[in-house]
């Protein structure tokens, strides 16, 4: 009876210090995946995101420094390669995602990221990831990070924004109580993205002309052909030196415009943006706006207009500098972007998100399949790049409601995705298998 007993003792030591395991176990996988849980929306890493979420605007304002009108999850800035601001830049607003280090040094002041003093009033949902960086952060002496912010006029409910970063730690972010700044791999989610950004950067490059560009005492004329969606436009270097002007005849009400800026130098400096003949911003117009650098290793993009419309530069060699007062839509590089004010000014320079709402549609590569040399099933030799299940529509069905359900990627892109789901499952099943292991151990002998 006694030798019993003790080998029922033993069992229930093995089964408690067994349950504990599994417990601790779970318990590491649902902390581990808590970051990346919550953190900004891959979305099959299509560059370009129109709003992401269920709490996107039904309408979009001008920039503003009023209370938050909706909530957009979608990646507002992304980084191939490193991030770094300069002297009075001011802000980025919505999701920043960076594959390389980020620098923040702003001088003497604040930068803000994810919720913007000024901007659309659109950020990303209260307890996201709004900067993931996936190399070393560095914040300067003199520089206040501020990540996340709050709701503005009347309540002001806080705003919580995460903070990842995947190398060292310099300096201390400012977030709101309640935010976490951890270590983690969350942005090897993205790095499909840098070959999707310079895919789609090529696709809109090889789309025809349907317009002309004329340059005359310092305005740059658009003239369209009045029909196509998109209306496309090429130009060799150099965006303005002064002056915009889409002419509102020549293109259509609710056209997409595509501007390619081709050369290895593009230059981009622009002191007022006139559409209709009114130099007045338009939050529906910056939405189909996209101007396109698919080539140059140096990018400039300045003056002080507020510049509508989303920022593509295909190059992962390129170097990226945004001096401009304020960009208003999707900012994608694929290699390096630097943030500042001009040369001289003190004026805040701005990044303001507005999601994208066109499209480019990108054929997958060709590849050859050799046949098979024997008769096993096709479900045993899977194809090297599966097709897509949809086509993607160059312009999105008028009754398309991306806010609600995203569309899916377009054609040939890589895509990748974050496994933090799947974590915290397993976590969670291997916690309570493990509880129910250490409580049943705990029956008394007779």
């Amino acid at each position: 009876m006694v030798q019993v007993r003790n080998a029922t003792r033993r069992s229930r030591v093995v089964k408690r210090v067994t349950g504990g395991m599994m417990a601790l176990a779970g318990i590491a996988l649902v902390v581990a995946s808590i970051p990346s849980a919550f953190a900004v929306q891959v979305d099959g890493n299509t560059p370009l995101d129109p709003c992401l979420g269920d709490a996107c605007p039904a309408s979009w304002p001008v920039p503003n420094n009023g209370g938050v009108t909706g909530f957009d999850d979608g990646v507002n800035v992304f980084v191939g390669g490193d991030f770094t601001t300069g002297p009075s830049a001011a802000e980025t607003e919505g999701n920043l995602v960076v594959l390389g280090d980020a620098t923040f040094n702003r001088g003497a002041g604040a930068y803000n990221v994810g919720v913007a003093g000024v901007g659309s009033r659109v950020p990303p949902p209260s307890g996201s990831t709004m900067l993931t960086v996936g190399g070393d952060l560095t914040v300067l002496a003199g520089t206040t990070l501020l990540v996340g912010g709050d709701t503005g006029f009347p309540d002001f409910t806080s705003i919580i924004g995460n903070v990842e970063y995947g190398g060292t730690l310099t300096g201390t972010p400012s977030v709101v109580p309640g935010a976490t700044v951890v270590q983690g791999d969350g942005a090897s989610a993205f790095a499909e993205r840098v070959a999707n950004v310079t895919a789609l950067s090529q696709c809109f490059a090889d789309l025809p002309d349907t317009g002309t560009v004329t340059t005359a005492e310092g305005l740059t004329s658009f003239t369209g052909d009045g029909v196509s969606d998109p209306q496309v436009f090429t130009i060799e270097g150099t965006l303005g030196n002064d002056q915009v002007a889409i002419t509102g005849v020549d293109v259509q009400a609710g056209a997409h415009v595509v501007i390619n800026v081709t050369g290895d130098v593009a230059f981009v400096n622009v002191n007022s943006w006139f559409i209709d003949g009114a130099n007045t911003f338009d939050p529906d117009i910056t939405q189909r706006i996209v101007t396109n650098v698919p080539d140059a290793t140096t990018v400039e993009v300045t003056g002080g207009a507020q510049l509508p419309g989303s920022i593509l530069v295909g190059n992962p060699e390129s170097t990226t500098t945004i001096s401009v007062a304020g960009t208003n839509g999707r900012i994608e590089v694929a290699g390096d972007l630097v943030h500042r004010s001009q040369t001289g000014s003190q004026t805040g320079a701005e990044m303001h998100a507005y999601p994208f709402t066109g499209e480019c549609d990108i054929t997958p590569p060709t590849t050859t399949t050799a046949p098979p040399t024997t008769t096993a099933p096709p479900t045993t030799t899977p194809p090297t790049s599966p097709p897509p299940t949809t086509e993607a529509p160059t312009t999105p069905p008028a009754t398309a409601s991306p806010t609600t359900t995203p569309a899916p990627g377009p054609a040939g892109l890589a895509q990748s995705g974050s496994p933090a789901g799947a974590m915290m499952a397993i976590g969670v099943v291997l916690l309570g298998a493990g509880m129910v292991t250490v409580l049943t151990s705990r029956r008394r002998l007779p």
